[in-house]
């Protein structure tokens, strides 16, 4: 499958460049390799939970490293994502997060 968008940018970035610090976070160091293979391994959970192409996906998620790996492996595996903040109240992320059809 061809990647167009900022999932093909990223990709030849990181096969480029695997080595090079992606996210620095909290004095901890993320490589474009190590981004990648948690995006990737993102996108592969979503498909095989029966996720497809063109349907929207929920990320409960603080900023940072664990939510560009979410956000990268959701557009990878042909998704939308819905960014859901996590201080919500319960209530709305329940309404939010609800299938739809």
């Amino acid at each position: 499958m061809r990647q167009d968008g900022c999932v093909g940018r990223f990709a030849v970035l990181a096969r480029r460049s695997p080595g090079r610090i992606a996210v620095f976070e909290h004095g901890t160091v993320l490589t474009y390799a190590g981004l990648a293979g948690l995006a990737g391994g993102h996108a592969l959970r979503l498909r095989d939970a029966g996720v497809r192409p063109g349907e929207r996906v929920g990320l409960v998620t603080r900023h940072g490293g664990a939510a560009i790996a979410a956000i990268l492996g959701t557009l990878a595996a042909g998704c939308t994502y819905v960014p859901l903040d996590p201080t919500f109240p319960g209530s709305v992320s329940t309404t939010s997060s609800r299938p739809r059809g």
